[in-house]
């Protein structure tokens, strides 16, 4: 699947409320900073916290601030 239509499907999952369809896919396809903006779109602030800090750390700050 190419990473446009990739795309694609990670916002139409996240725009039906697949939450959980929407965070694999973006991890599958390396969309860490997607995952991140999408645990904290959806309230999960310690999730976002804990994958900030495992796989982009620059991104704390942000989330803790």
């Amino acid at each position: 699947m190419p990473l446009e239509a990739a795309s694609r499907f990670c916002a139409q999952a996240a725009a039906l409320g697949k939450t959980n369809v929407a965070f694999v896919a973006m991890f599958v396809v390396g969309d860490v900073e997607g995952c991140i903006n999408l645990l904290l779109d959806t309230g999960r602030i310690p999730e976002a916290a804990f994958m900030a800090r495992t796989y982009m750390p620059s991104l704390m700050t942000k989330i803790v601030g």
